[in-house]
């Protein structure tokens, strides 16, 4: 009975361990991502949407649209989640990565620490830091009771996609990771500015923004860490609509969110070693 217990509760560690393992030692190749613009093509201008700092960012639009210097939480939404697909695209040499964030979560009256951690988490993940916008807007504040008005997110994508010709969008899907209602207002303001862009493109035979999402997943996946990672590659068929983004070595995404110091807290700490974002990114393309 003693052996049965046992193995219980070591054959699940154990393979835990072994896919750990695995997936640290393998390193897929960079340039077999069906995304990446072929060569002899202008590289691509990409643009990450997210909704809280704890990310890379480095300036901040107020409402009075005047322009201050403030880096914030950004990283922490793109080390917790977004780290894979920054880390690829940042490694191929292909693409020029942007920021936006649409709050700066002043909440808890760091920003200035801050700041200095995400100039650190930036500088890592090879952001540079006049790439990287953050929003402090009274109508966007960091909160599970604040609404966010999606054409204000759909007026702020614009404006960022206009100034730098961004070609692609990535962001957060439907349900937002964790179901976080500023996670899910960024996806459903992606959707109203793809909307506007597709009539606008269609009038002036511009061309289109395409634009991903990062998949949700249940409680087990997102948790099981490598051992999904493992069971997704072996499934997976990258197509023109779906693609899944490896961190390379986990321990990058793992250094990338110590940087935040205010934030690596033990159940942080946790949540980074066992979440499948810190290993893998599956993205699914916009509906055209």
């Amino acid at each position: 009975m003693k052996s049965i217990f046992l193995v219980i509760v070591f054959a699940p560690l154990l393979m835990w361990l072994l896919a750990f393992a695995i997936v640290s030692a393998s390193s897929p190749k960079a340039e077999h991502l069906p995304i990446c613009p072929g060569s002899g093509k202008k590289r691509k201008n990409v643009l990450l949407v997210v909704a809280h700092p704890d990310d890379e960012s480095m300036s901040i639009w107020q409402s009075d649209q005047s322009l201050h210097f403030n880096k914030k939480k950004v990283l922490t939404h793109i080390s917790r989640f977004f780290a894979p697909t920054l880390l690829s695209l940042t490694s191929l040499g292909c693409y020029d990565v942007r920021v936006l964030c649409l709050s700066n979560g002043n909440a808890e009256g760091l920003g200035s620490v801050r700041e200095m951690e995400m100039l650190s988490a930036c500088s890592f993940l090879k952001i540079p830091l006049e790439n990287v916008d953050i929003i402090n807007d009274p109508l966007l504040q960091d909160g599970h009771n604040v609404a966010w008005s999606r054409s204000l997110i759909s007026q702020l994508i614009n404006r960022i996609s206009t100034c730098h010709n961004i070609d692609m969008i990535i962001t957060f899907d439907s349900y937002g990771i964790s179901g976080h209602p500023n996670h899910v207002a960024v996806y459903q303001g992606v959707c109203e500015f793809l909307f506007d862009n597709e009539r606008t493109s269609v009038k002036q035979k511009g061309s289109q923004i395409e634009a991903w999402k990062l998949e949700s997943v249940n409680f087990i996946k997102k948790y099981s860490g490598p051992i999904y990672v493992l069971w997704s590659t072996w499934r997976h068929i990258n197509t023109s609509n779906s693609h899944l983004f490896y961190s390379g070595s986990p321990r990058s995404s793992i250094k990338a969110m110590q940087r935040h110091k205010t934030q690596w807290l033990w159940y942080r700490r946790l949540f980074v070693i066992f979440s499948v974002y810190t290993y893998m990114n599956s993205l699914h393309r916009f509906p055209v």
